[in-house]
């Protein structure tokens, strides 16, 4: 997935993708002046269905903040599909989920090496109480 959202900064940039990586800040090409930073916020915004809040934008200094929370949304995307609940966050329970079982919890698992390269061991896992504890362990969008 890193790959894929640094060739679509990069179009947006005008930049190749060896120009560039998750470290890239703000102000460190000449493109990315104060417009290309909204520019890139929408762009983002649109291709990957993340909102930013106003107040998160500033902060929002490097290629990393921005992969980031792409990156969170589709672990909440993934997770809803795997435990059959779209309407999970990061606070939610596992155990509070409908049908919550250890085949769940395997099904996460898999999901997790799958498409995020993330390997938890069953002690690691058991450890999470909440969906946002799954992410933290996992370390998907730190």
């Amino acid at each position: 997935m890193e790959n894929k959202f640094l060739e679509f900064v990069s179009s947006v940039f005008g930049v190749q993708v060896s120009d560039i990586s998750l470290d890239t800040s703000y102000m460190s090409l000449p493109q990315w002046d104060s417009v290309m930073h909204l520019r890139l916020v929408l762009e983002i915004e649109s291709k990957y269905g993340v909102k930013y809040s106003i107040e998160e934008v500033p902060r929002l200094m490097t290629l990393r903040d921005f992969f980031n929370a792409v990156r969170k949304k589709e672990f909440l995307s993934e997770m809803g599909i795997v435990l059959e609940n779209s309407n999970v966050n990061f606070e939610t329970v596992l155990a509070d989920i409908d049908g919550w079982c250890s085949l769940m919890a395997f099904s996460v698992l898999i999901m997790l090496e799958c498409k995020f390269s993330a390997v938890l061991s069953i002690t690691e896992f058991v450890k999470c109480k909440t969906i946002g504890d799954v992410a933290v362990a996992a370390q998907v969008g730190n």
